[in-house]
């Protein structure tokens, strides 16, 4: 059986419109803070992050945009984004 959103519309999670992009934000800074902070903008479920320092420890964070705005970012685990904070080390050169 296929679930339905309530009123038969997209989901309110996504404020009923399609997403368009995402927003990913790789920092050597687990506050996000730091100088080697790489942003980028895909419409892809895939990316990759171009110009990390090799061997170092990047945290990740990530947010959905679509027509009505910009969601919060979620730097951790999970589908509801309560896991581990995401990080993973740049491949060596």
């Amino acid at each position: 059986m296929l679930a339905v959103a309530l009123g038969g519309a997209l989901p309110e999670s996504t404020g009923g419109a399609a997403l368009l992009e995402y927003e990913i934000t790789a920092s050597e800074s687990p506050l996000f803070d730091g100088t080697d902070t790489h942003t980028v903008t895909t419409s892809s479920t895939s990316v990759t992050v171009s110009g990390l320092t090799p061997d170092r420890r990047y945290y990740v964070r990530v947010a959905a945009r679509n027509s009505v705005g910009t969601s919060a970012f979620c730097e951790n685990e999970g589908t509801t984004c309560t896991g581990a904070q995401l990080s993973a080390v740049a491949p060596a050169g």
